[in-house]
């Protein structure tokens, strides 16, 4: 396959995966730990009504959503990169 066509799908496969494990852990995270204080969080203005009776632990869900959802698009596109070996030359332009 074209290392183009093989990239693109990569790229396209991985965002859709991540996409997926974010809305996922962010659908989920609420069931998981109940919003404190009876926050209303289906709405703009309940959100913004109880944002101060949240604690951190509220927050993990978003940020665990964020990063693996980041980590496993990225894993997922990773194989699909041609996989080539540095040579002596390049590895001296790089480091040096």
């Amino acid at each position: 396959m074209n290392n183009s066509v093989r990239n693109t799908l990569g790229i396209i496969v991985g965002v859709i995966i991540g996409g997926a494990i974010n809305g996922g852990i962010v659908v989920i995270g609420p069931m998981i730990i109940p919003p404190s204080g009876g926050v209303d969080m289906s709405s703009v203005q309940g959100m913004s009504a109880g944002i101060h009776l949240l604690v951190p632990l509220n927050f993990i869900a978003p940020f665990l959503a964020r990063a693996l959802g980041t980590f496993a698009g990225a894993f997922e596109e990773y194989p699909s990169r041609p996989q080539t070996r540095p040579t002596a030359q390049r590895a001296v332009q790089i480091n040096g």
